[in-house]
């Protein structure tokens, strides 16, 4: 078979760019323009070899290199250099962020359940914000706590449009939505003026209004009388009979004191949410487990700005944030610790302190060595 070159071939080897002048012969091992034996394109008007086809500088051949292989990794290095690499996080580097808290009844309260991802994501914000209208005392003529939080801040920082945003207030707003949030227009250019609802379980916060529990675990219960011995609290017997309602309401026109304690009642609310009292209470120590809960709702309604752990001066919200991180597996690991320590505490309210706040940072290392000794011994 007749060897083809194409048609822009050279009449002569010595005008073509591979031919070697010095030792009078050509620089490749095959000639540049000689097609291949059997075309795999039987269309007669192309020209080129397969590579070729369609490319915008295949019209005529490149000399020496390829163009769209070159711009082709040109592309790449630029991207590349556009990428950012994310370092990885050593010992305890994680905790230099802040962090909004998303209450974990939104994911795990089947009352929540229709409640879409970017709504309760939305509500973190929106509890986020009520800490900046906490110190600017910002509370209406009832002691309750407002925000102020426009369409276009929370657009911005969801990064969705303002038209979303108006959905998943829908969806939060107590006229067309759940409830947790209530809305009341300031006027004409206004942005609304917003309260924040706390999302606890209505079956247990309305069991708790009717019986007037101060324990969540449903075994230690305040009577009237009880109520009237605390401090601030100079009511008559007569006048305590239908005074549920006020005492257990945060935003109430109660005292101070009456109003920390149903904070205080509320928060013990959802730590033992979190770490599902009752489902653990039977597999421990009843008193123990009490006690820790006691802890933790004494840290967490704390007004120190700081909170001494392991010798350490910590800031209490960094505290307060790691302490509702804990859930029924820490709680368990946290009681295995003790169980398993022999020597002496002096201090075990600093024991408590230290192995509640690290737990969420050494349980998987201390079950990982565990397993790994388990192992070596050969018991597994």
């Amino acid at each position: 078979m007749a060897i083809r070159y194409a048609e822009d071939k050279p009449k002569s080897c010595e005008y073509c760019y591979f031919w070697n002048e010095k030792k009078k012969e050509c620089r490749q091992m095959r000639c540049f323009y000689q097609l291949p034996e059997k075309p795999p394109d039987p269309d007669p008007a192309h020209r080129f070899w397969v590579p070729c086809k369609g490319c915008p500088y295949g019209r005529n051949p490149c000399i020496g290199y390829c163009m769209a292989k070159i711009l082709k990794e040109q592309r790449k290095n630029n991207l590349d250099k556009d990428t950012y690499i994310f370092p990885y996080h050593y010992g305890e580097e994680a905790e230099q962020y802040t962090f909004y808290r998303i209450p974990k009844i939104l994911f795990t309260s089947p009352v929540f359940g229709k409640l879409t991802c970017e709504a309760k994501l939305l509500y973190g914000l929106l509890l986020d914000r009520m800490q900046l209208s906490v110190k600017n005392r910002w509370m209406d003529s009832e002691g309750k706590v407002y925000i102020y939080f426009s369409q276009e801040q929370i657009a911005g920082l969801m990064g969705c449009g303002v038209k979303k945003v108006r959905c998943l207030l829908k969806e939060l707003d107590d006229r067309k939505g759940i409830g947790l949030i209530t809305r009341v227009r300031q006027g004409l250019g206004n942005p609304d003026r917003i309260y924040v609802k706390k999302c606890v379980s209505p079956e247990r916060f309305k069991e708790n209004f009717q019986t007037g529990q101060n324990d969540f675990s449903g075994k230690v219960q305040m009577t009237d009388a009880d109520r009237c011995k605390l401090p601030g609290n100079d009511i008559e017997d007569s006048n305590t009979e239908n005074n549920d309602t006020e005492y257990l309401s945060f935003y109430s026109d109660a005292s101070e004191v009456k109003r920390k304690e149903a904070e205080r009642n509320a928060y013990q609310q959802i730590i033992l949410e979190h770490i599902g009292y009752d489902y653990i209470v039977d597999d421990f120590n009843r008193h123990m487990l009490d006690e820790i809960v006691g802890l933790m709702v004494d840290v967490v309604c704390s007004e120190q700005e700081f909170i001494r752990i392991g010798g350490d001066r910590k800031p209490l919200s960094v505290v307060k944030s790691q302490f509702l991180k804990l859930d029924a597996e820490h709680i368990r690991f946290v009681l295995h610790c003790m169980k398993e320590n022999t020597s002496k505490v002096v201090n075990m309210r600093q024991y408590l302190l230290a192995v509640l706040y690290n737990a969420p940072l050494t349980i998987s290392n201390y079950y990982s060595s565990l397993v790994q000794h388990d192992m070596y011994e050969g018991n597994i």
